[in-house]
């Protein structure tokens, strides 16, 4: 859903916000943000839970589906530049996470 949402924007770069185009944008971002916040948050949990991975990678889906909960309100401050390096920071440790993850010991 946000990658079409980032398809739409592209043809609504310059339309006011009351404009069809930019409100269908905006409702595949914020749909698009809680559907991933929330999978973020019940992958998280999982993970925690499963003992698959150890270390700091255990709390990287649960802390990345945190911090897209926190985006929310911080999506309407000055904030926002940070909050989205944030984000992007956090999603390349996801993927370190993903690509480093070797199941430990007692789950091999």
């Amino acid at each position: 859903m946000l990658v079409a949402a980032h398809g739409v924007s592209v043809f609504a770069f310059d339309a006011s916000t009351d404009d069809a185009i930019a409100i269908l944008a905006m409702s595949l971002f914020g749909v698009g943000t809680l559907l991933l916040a929330t999978g973020l948050l019940v992958a998280g949990v999982a993970t925690l839970q499963s003992g698959i991975w150890s270390g700091w990678r255990k709390a990287t889906p649960l802390a990345l589906g945190v911090w897209m909960v926190l985006m929310i309100p911080l999506q309407f401050t000055a904030a926002l530049p940070v909050a989205v390096g944030v984000y992007a920071v956090a999603i390349i440790a996801l993927g370190v996470a993903v690509l480093d993850a070797t199941p430990t010991a007692d789950r091999r």
